[in-house]
């Protein structure tokens, strides 16, 4: 999908209320035909993030955002939703289904994932056999060591 948003934190703001109503004000422009970029460029707290996301597949974004625009239809604007970040609203712009890649593109992808995954097969088996002979103890340390290593 593509798409673009408007993001404010809650930086500087007197209140939760005052950048939900701002948010409110603009989804009102923005149904009214106001440039939906242009409002993001000049509003949203992160500047060095475009209001134009661009392409993106799931799991790219944060689960709140990725809900929401998923589910919307090409044109649409958003209501405007809270995650962690802060306030926003954003606008799909483009949907295209998924298209597999040819394995020549993607083989040394494939090949570094298959790689990685088996060292941390071999990894975890490593630190399984570790545990079993090992001699684990939860002990307080020692007065004279604790006192030497806070003047030390």
């Amino acid at each position: 999908m593509r798409a673009s948003h408007v993001s404010i934190n809650l930086t500087g703001a007197r209140s939760r209320q005052e950048v939900y109503a701002l948010l409110r004000e603009l989804r009102t422009k923005a149904l009214e035909g106001a440039d939906f970029d242009a409002m993001g460029a000049e509003h949203n707290s992160n500047k060095d993030m475009s209001a134009d996301l661009g392409w993106f597949k799931r799991g790219e974004f944060m689960e709140e955002f990725e809900t929401i625009a998923f589910s919307m239809r090409d044109g649409e604007i958003s209501p405007v939703f809270v995650t962690q970040l802060g306030f926003h609203m954003c606008k799909l712009t483009g949907r295209k289904p998924a298209v597999p890649k040819p394995f020549e593109e993607v083989k040394d992808q494939v090949k570094q994932r298959l790689i990685e995954e088996h060292r941390d097969k071999k990894f975890n088996e490593f630190v399984e056999e570790l545990k079993k002979s090992a001699k684990i103890e939860d002990t307080e340390p020692e007065e004279e060591a604790v006192t030497t290593h806070v003047h030390a």
